[in-house]
């Protein structure tokens, strides 16, 4: 005979320790990620656009951080909790803080 026993959310989400586990372990990443500046060379032009509001850092960086991971541009997983990390630490820290021994980015007149 089945059981009726109603499935509940407790029942299918992941045991909280492993995703302790792998958000202290991009945590890390994200640290160790914006101390290089191969990593900093790529964000720090497209910030200087935006305020120190996690939701325009995050709208600038995903899509910067995503090509620039699979083009193998900078070394990173291509996963959401570090790219989740490295936006708020970004946004924490602050640009100029962040990019500080980045220069800017040089326009060019077309």
């Amino acid at each position: 005979m089945q059981s009726t026993k109603a499935l509940t959310l407790s029942s299918v989400q992941a045991p909280e320790s492993t995703t302790t586990q792998e958000q202290d372990r991009a945590k890390v990443i994200a640290k160790a990620a914006l101390k290089k500046k191969s990593v900093l060379a790529v964000i720090c032009s497209p910030l200087q656009s935006v305020t120190g509001d996690v939701h325009q850092v995050a709208k600038v960086l995903i899509p910067v951080l995503a090509a620039a991971t699979l083009a193998r541009t900078i070394d990173l997983p291509l996963t959401a909790y570090v790219f989740a990390q490295i936006i708020i630490l970004a946004a924490r820290v602050g640009v100029a803080s962040l990019c500080k021994d980045i220069p800017p980015a040089k326009k060019t007149d077309e």
